[in-house]
């Protein structure tokens, strides 16, 4: 749903979003129009949409809804615009490929003096490493 009264703010956002590879989620979901005002002035009858959820373009799929929530208690005349995102994260991809590449340990081989003092090798060589980082 696009406004068709845009001040200058709306305008500059724009600009904004075409100059740096954005765009504006809010107007890309079919929704009743109570769930697209994100700003609402009962006094003066005035509903509009001026809060939004701006993105790269790049993650334009991972978003699956934006939608305005009323009768969240933020004591404004704003409601929260909330967007519901599905991320794929390097940890679930690693863990993933964890699971498929399962390598036997020999816990056995430590019992052998050359292979439990390499392994203490590398414990202490990654223990620095890790320490090193946090400093």
């Amino acid at each position: 749903m696009q406004s068709e009264n845009k001040n200058n703010n709306g305008h500059r956002l724009l600009q904004l979003c075409t100059e740096n590879n954005l765009i504006i989620m809010n107007t890309f979901f079919i929704h009743k129009d109570i769930h697209k005002y994100t700003r609402e002035a009962p006094s003066r009858n005035e509903k509009s949409i001026i809060d939004y959820i701006v993105i790269n373009k790049s993650f334009r799929k991972e978003i699956k809804d934006v939608k305005v929530r009323r009768g969240a208690e933020i004591y404004s005349d704003h409601y929260l615009v909330i967007a519901k995102i599905h991320l794929k994260t390097k940890a679930v991809e690693t863990i993933k490929s964890i699971k498929h590449k399962k390598k036997a340990i020999r816990v056995y081989k430590l019992k052998e003096k050359k292979v439990w003092a390499e392994f203490g090798k590398q414990v202490e060589e990654k223990l620095e490493a890790d320490s090193k980082q946090y400093e």
